[in-house]
């Protein structure tokens, strides 16, 4: 099973909820256990110590880093939304199968910089620079949003399409694909699979890792 932590909205308030539902220790919990685990967008954020938009609000402090907002001194309309390419590293094991400099789409005015670049697998640039996806063990998480980039519109809206028609194993926990899945299923440039294939991959993939923390 994958857990996916999504998010929409103000850091403050999001952890306001998690807290109020008893959900950190649950989180810590799922993370000390080695299952996968991806935030999104504001997920990832969470992740962290704390960020500039709640000062004195503690994140969930699970990786180590800074969220801070983009400077005004580039003049560019914050906050970012649209389109940017990702600079991917080679050893992103979300990233398999897609190409450098794909394109993916972000909505937020605050960013990572995280402590160990060596967790970074994906950066893109709005005057500053974005630490837009991190890996570290079971843990994954991406500024963007892979739900609204490309091919990932097949699962938009949660676990929608990933049903038994096809779209996904129905013996695997429906969400993950739909979260993590999209890396692979966004249609960014290689149309020699399809979407189907492409997000059954990435399913396998999820369901090794499953796998390896209980070898």
């Amino acid at each position: 099973m994958v857990t996916i932590l999504p998010g929409v909205g103000s850091f403050g308030d999001a952890m306001d909820k998690l807290n109020n539902y008893k959900l950190v220790p649950v989180i810590e919990e799922i993370c000390q256990k080695k299952t996968p685990f991806m935030g999104i967008c504001l997920g990832l954020q969470l992740l962290f110590k704390s960020s500039e938009e709640t000062k004195g609000v503690p994140g969930l402090g699970i990786l180590d880093g800074e969220i801070v907002r983009f400077s005004d001194d580039f003049g560019l309309k914050i906050p970012h939304i649209g389109w940017n390419s990702l600079d991917i590293s080679p050893d992103g094991r979300l990233f398999k199968d897609i190409n450098d400099q794909s394109y993916v789409y972000f909505v937020h005015s605050y960013y990572l910089k995280a402590k160990d670049e060596a967790i970074v697998k994906a950066k893109s640039e709005y005057g500053n620079i974005i630490h837009a996806s991190v890996e570290k063990d079971n843990i994954f998480a991406c500024q963007f949003h892979p739900e609204k980039s490309g091919g990932g519109r097949h699962c938009a809206g949660g676990h929608a399409d990933c049903r038994s028609d096809g779209r996904g194993d129905p013996g695997q926990d429906r969400r993950a694909p739909c979260g993590a899945g999209l890396l692979s299923a966004r249609g960014w440039g290689r149309r020699s699979m399809t979407d189907k294939e492409r997000l059954q991959r990435q399913i396998d993939f999820l369901v090794e890792a499953d796998k390896e923390k209980n070898i």
